[in-house]
């Protein structure tokens, strides 16, 4: 189903692959800014803590992580005996990542030469028919895997779905990691950090599919669906970090009596430092903090939000700055208009956006849906209507998928040669015409005037989705070795 959906709906994999670097680089950053704010004291106990934790979100983000509920279990996480294991984990999972290789670099490179040596011998050679041409065009419909695989090379992937589950469950480290493991360091159970499957779910059902979605699914396509779980599991941590700070600022901070003796600091409890007008995401009880694992809507900064407006952006620039680059070569070779060629072209972009539309509006409902009581209304056709329109998205793009290899085949098999298709009766119906004879010279002058600027437009759309992705990556975490310093 992952490669039905990157196939089907580029804007979809473009989207899940932007807004995996955007947070990528907005964890960083806020984990940089919370060390920086913390006390002394507290930043020296739990920066590599910190560290580890920021570390550790940022690879996880293809998978459903479930924090523990109570915020206590949480501190536990991040005592100073953790430090071993949460370094221990990182190194699981900077083994597990995959990586640039040799073989891959070559293949993205030998696939850029040989269309960009095919758009050049085609200019060079005599243009005597529409053929060259239209083999471009239907060339330039898949140039978009360029800029994805490059992408996602860049901002980088764990090699399974299973990788951080599994970095998760080895509960000792490795000999050969040269760190020794401590009888007396606790380390996280079952109400630990988990990942959570589709299928053990309890969360309702709906003709036996899950109002949770594919928030649940594994794999960084799905990432588009889990951006607000995994931001609130961000904030846990983040929030968790911040009551420490203020107990430890309110255990080394002395108070005064009248008659100007020290009085001996105490420290308070955090539920007595957090309040609901601080942390709205973290509703007060009055035993404990507990942590929700999908906040409302409204509880969303407006910072998430830009990130996925830019997401959105970056996913419209690369499914219609290469779908739309074959389009105008299409429509603008005569016969000019909305023929076979162009119509297929365009039809596969438009669905390929459709598909990533309502799959975002899906994983919206379904938020909706599992952030309400489970009896109420609301979370009950909330989550139905998140599962239509999740299938809905899906199979358009496992369809659009299927087209668009129907639309190269026949290309390749001359399905499109023929006269309905070269007079474009699609647009101009009994008016339609069909060119008989046309010379060399002529060919050459159209493909002067139209032909250039859709290649030129696809390969500065991808060259620049390539320069995107490579410097919204940069100083990312990925050896691991400054996480600890």
């Amino acid at each position: 189903m992952s490669l039905c959906l990157a196939v089907g709906s580029p804007a979809l994999i473009t989207y899940s692959l932007t807004i995996t670097m955007l947070n990528r680089y907005w964890v960083r950053r806020v984990f940089r800014e919370l060390l920086d704010n913390l006390h002394p004291q507290t930043r020296a106990r739990y920066k590599r803590q910190v560290n580890g934790v920021q570390y550790f979100l940022a690879e996880a983000q293809q998978v459903p992580i479930q924090v523990p509920a109570e915020l206590s279990e949480i501190r536990r996480l991040l005592a100073p005996g953790m430090e071993v294991w949460w370094r221990g984990l990182n190194g699981r999972l900077r083994r597990s990542r995959r990586g640039v290789t040799a073989s891959l670099v070559a293949q993205v490179l030998s696939a850029v030469i040989a269309y960009t040596f095919t758009v050049i011998a085609s200019f060079i050679a005599a243009i005597d028919s529409l053929d060259p041409v239209m083999q471009i065009s239907a060339g330039t419909l898949w140039v978009w895997l360029i800029p994805v695989i490059c992408g996602w090379v860049i901002v980088g992937t764990q090699s399974s779905h299973d990788a951080v589950e599994d970095a998760l469950r080895v509960r000792h480290l490795n000999p050969s990691s040269g760190v020794q493991s401590s009888p007396n360091i606790p380390e996280p159970e079952n109400d630990g950090i988990t990942v959570r499957h589709y299928g053990n779910t309890r969360q309702s059902l709906w003709f036996g599919l899950n109002f949770a979605g594919d928030e649940l699914q594994k794999g960084p396509v799905y990432n588009y669906a889990r951006v607000l779980t995994w931001w609130q599991t961000v904030n846990a941590f983040i929030e968790t970090t911040r009551a420490i700070d203020r107990s430890h600022a309110a255990e080394t901070e002395p108070t005064w009596q009248p008659d100007n003796k020290p009085q001996t600091p105490t420290l308070q409890p955090v539920i007595n430092e957090v309040s609901e007008s601080e942390i709205t995401v973290l509703p007060i009880s009055q035993d404990e903090v507990f942590i929700e694992t999908y906040p409302r809507l409204a509880s969303i900064p407006p910072e998430m939000w830009w990130r996925i407006i830019l997401a959105s952006l970056m996913a419209l620039s690369v499914q219609w700055g290469t779908t739309g680059a074959s389009v105008i070569i299409a429509i603008l070779t005569p016969v000019k208009g909305l023929g076979c060629r162009s119509g297929s072209y365009a039809l596969y972009g438009v669905l390929g956006t459709f598909s990533w539309l309502v799959l975002l509006v899906s994983m919206l409902l379904s938020h909706a849906a599992m952030s309400r009581p489970a009896r109420s209304t609301a979370h009950r056709w909330y989550g139905r209507l998140a599962i239509v329109s999740r299938c809905l998205g899906k199979t358009i793009a496992v369809i659009n998928a299927a087209w668009l290899a129907s639309s190269t085949i026949f290309e390749n098999i001359g399905f499109y040669d023929n006269c309905w298709c070269h007079s474009v009766v699609l647009q101009y119906g009994v008016d339609a015409w069909v060119i008989l004879f046309r010379t060399e010279e002529e060919f050459r002058r159209e493909a002067k005037n139209s032909w250039p600027g859709g290649i030129a437009m696809t390969m500065i759309v991808a060259a620049l989705s390539v320069l995107v992705f490579a410097l919204g990556s940069r100083n990312d975490s990925t050896s691991g070795d400054d996480e600890y310093d």
